[in-house]
């Protein structure tokens, strides 16, 4: 039990467990009062509200706490499968391991749009979360989570890292590229590989997978081929250079995606610059496109990410 001075109204007491939906029992001077943590205005902001007192009165309140009701889902992933898809693009290439991720996101309420989905760069809070490790068998097993959310407002999400290493001169540092499934919440969830992809990456029309291309100009044409497995919705492309600046050499992103849904692009003006070396990283994606709502993703999505080689103006 965690004691507490407490002399004022409207303290706010340290997030004390990881579980979301933990009740809190305050004691103070032999009464009980209880209090129950609200996500949204609590939790995100690592602190429990504790009950009004009175004013100037120090007091000490011990607290108590009791982990939620839980729920459980039965959990299929073919890990076998994705390390085999992601590894495709380069020979010797391993997984650097892969998670599983159930997540709470209110935008999966749909308010104000037609179908419910999630946007890219809004954070969500995870409810529960599950490592594997790379070269795992497929993983079976049953998932227990506290069930303090609204079942439809909760996101499940596969994913697998691969470090696809780059060499620039003397110079090698890894290109990160993930492979991101994500579904609804169901009683059993199975993840299979739905999506390949992308390959025969080209600038200005010559293979560049596995080669160094320079003098390709400021606005050079990326190409590529489909994926043979699954159906594309749209492209998203997003340019890196090598920060050589920082002590630990490594690629950085220094555009927005660009998003596409033909099977090249051009690369707009004032996105390069001379003199430094640049990759693409090209993502696939599986789910409805919305060209005004780029960062959009429905439930049911996939994406998967290719790396091109390296090429200079």
């Amino acid at each position: 039990m965690n004691v507490f001075p407490y002399n004022f109204r409207g303290l706010r007491l340290p997030l004390l467990s990881g579980s979301r939906g933990d009740r809190l029992w305050f004691f103070a001077e032999g009464s009980s009062r209880t209090t129950t943590f609200d996500y949204e205005s609590a939790s995100s902001y690592g602190s429990a509200l504790a009950p009004d007192m009175a004013v100037g009165t120090a007091q000490r309140v011990s607290v108590r706490m009791e982990p939620p009701p839980t729920a459980t889902m039965d959990l299929t992933i073919d890990i076998p499968g994705f390390e085999r898809l992601v590894s495709a693009q380069g020979a010797g290439l391993l997984t650097q391991g892969s998670a599983f991720y159930l997540n709470y996101s209110a935008n999966l309420r749909g308010i104000g749009r037609v179908s419910r989905g999630w946007y890219a760069n809004v954070s969500t809070y995870p409810v529960a979360f599950a490592r594997l490790r790379s070269g795992h068998p497929n993983a079976l097993g049953r998932i227990v989570y506290p069930d303090v959310f609204p079942a439809e407002d909760l996101l499940a999400m596969y994913t697998l890292r691969l470090p696809v290493p780059v060499t620039v001169g003397a110079v090698s540092a890894n290109v990160m590229t993930t492979h991101t499934v994500t579904t609804a919440l169901r009683p059993t969830l199975e993840f299979v590989p739905k999506l390949g992809l992308a390959t025969g990456l080209a600038i200005n029309g010559a293979p560049s997978v596995g080669f160094a291309r320079a003098g390709v100009g400021l606005t050079p044409t990326v190409s590529w081929t489909p994926p043979s497995l699954g159906t594309v919705d749209h492209y998203e492309l997003r340019v890196m250079t090598l920060d050589t600046q920082s002590v630990t050499p490594g690629w950085m992103v220094v555009n927005r995606p660009f998003s596409t849904t033909h099977e090249s692009f051009v690369i707009p003006p004032q996105t390069l610059m001379p003199g430094r070396a640049y990759v693409v990283v090209l993502s696939a994606l599986q789910g409805s496109y919305r060209p005004l709502l780029p960062n959009f993703r429905p439930i049911d999505s996939d994406e998967t990410q290719a790396v091109s080689g390296v090429f200079t103006p």
